[in-house]
């Protein structure tokens, strides 16, 4: 079983591969930022050929991190269609912190996998978000907010049961999809845009978990 985990931090009990920066408390979105090793951005660029010339294509792009030491080589994340729109990790943190942190310490887990191709970020929700189950039994949730840059998900937020600490968990937690919103990498979302979509969408499940409870 693969972690694939490329730097993640965690509050809580120990991940299973036991990887990860541990922390003594929730972290606030900041904070989450740098444990996960988050600040950093990426940028698109034209492919071309080995060939001498060599011969660029426009039909696709690829994406790489701009965090690199002089002499470093590009660390490519994947190769897109010119018309994939990058959303940034600071970004995309920013507008999920509106959403559930507000500022605040409430961050579970968070980081990236491989080189960056697939970055996450868990946040605890009150106990007034856990989910009913039978008529008695509560299972407590997180809000999951993941993005990828190499094309392979969509921009995703989303309530789950699932403690995500690597690939795997990652994925079990996308397949639940009675609380999820989706967002395509297109020229039409900016951060703003996504900001209201995102928080319409957490009002929604706010509404629909409280009207379980009564």
């Amino acid at each position: 079983m693969s972690d694939n985990i490329g730097e993640m931090f965690y509050y809580g009990e120990m991940p299973w591969h036991k990887k990860g920066r541990v922390l003594e408390r929730l972290a606030t979105a900041e904070e989450a930022i740098r444990a996960g090793g988050l600040d950093w951005a990426v940028e698109l660029i034209p492919i071309q050929t080995v060939e001498n010339p060599p011969t660029r294509t426009n039909r696709r792009m690829a994406v790489v991190r701009t965090d690199r030491k002089p002499g470093d080589p590009r660390r490519v994340l994947g190769v897109v269609h010119p018309d994939f729109e990058p959303l940034q990790n600071r970004d995309g943190v920013q507008v999920f912190d509106k959403l559930v942190g507000h500022g605040k310490p409430v961050y579970h887990t968070g980081g990236y996998l491989g080189k960056g191709e697939r970055i996450w970020l868990l946040a605890a929700l009150p106990p007034e978000m856990e989910i009913m189950v039978g008529s008695n039994d509560r299972i407590k949730t997180y809000m999951l907010f993941s993005n990828s840059h190499d094309g392979t998900l969509p921009i995703d937020f989303r309530i789950t049961t699932v403690r995500v600490v690597c690939q795997n968990t990652l994925s079990l937690a996308l397949k639940e999809q009675k609380f999820a919103q989706v967002f395509k990498h297109a020229h039409n979302i900016d951060p703003e845009k996504l900001e209201v979509e995102a928080v319409r969408f957490f009002d929604v499940c706010r509404y629909e978990i409280g009207r379980a409870h009564v």
